[in-house]
């Protein structure tokens, strides 16, 4: 047997004790789930038992959804406009662009999907099981606020303001939140 599968799925008569099945209606999926994988994606430490300020999370995620949500409507507006296919210059750079977003996008739904289809069967709600999907998720991000930004009048000190807070909360999530347990 492959140690690395997902065993429970595999064979659920030997993992009877681990089998949870779920319906996406249910109150784990409606509440506990999104709230539990965001909190892990974004940053819990120490087995699961060190979390950081609920602020930290709300900022996080505010930049999180921002940047992907910039992008996925200049994906959804560049499809639009690429409809039918132009074979003009100026839009063969976002015909690039927007074949980057389908691949992106595509790997954030499918590790989306499976981790809810995992936790149908199983209750393992865990943002590293997003991980294969993080640079994806990440690319998209700073596409999307690179484009918030560009609307903005004086787009580098927005940009400085943005790299700033991350540096910033990064360290101090780890200096005074993660640092101490360890030390």
């Amino acid at each position: 047997s492959d140690f690395l599968a997902r065993q429970e799925i595999i064979d659920p008569a030997f993992y009877w004790w681990n089998i949870d099945k779920k319906s996406l209606l249910s109150y784990y999926f409606l509440f506990e789930f999104p709230r539990t994988v965001t909190t892990s994606f974004i940053g819990q430490f120490g087995f699961l038992g060190i979390y950081l300020p609920t602020v930290m999370y709300i900022v996080y995620l505010l930049i999180l959804v921002a940047g992907i949500l910039s992008e996925s409507i200049f994906f959804i507006f560049g499809l639009l406009r690429l409809w039918p296919v132009s074979q003009t210059k100026s839009h063969s750079s976002d015909g690039a662009l927007v074949a980057q977003s389908t691949i992106m996008l595509s790997l954030i739904v499918l590790a989306v999907v499976g981790l809810v289809f995992y936790n149908t069967q199983v209750t393992q709600p865990q943002g590293r099981l997003l991980f294969v999907a993080a640079p994806s998720i990440f690319v998209m991000v700073a596409r999307g606020l690179a484009r918030l930004i560009g609307y903005v009048p004086s787009y580098i000190p927005a940009g400085l303001l943005i790299c700033g807070t991350l540096i910033a909360m990064n360290l101090i999530a780890l200096f005074w939140y993660v640092r101490p347990y360890y030390y």
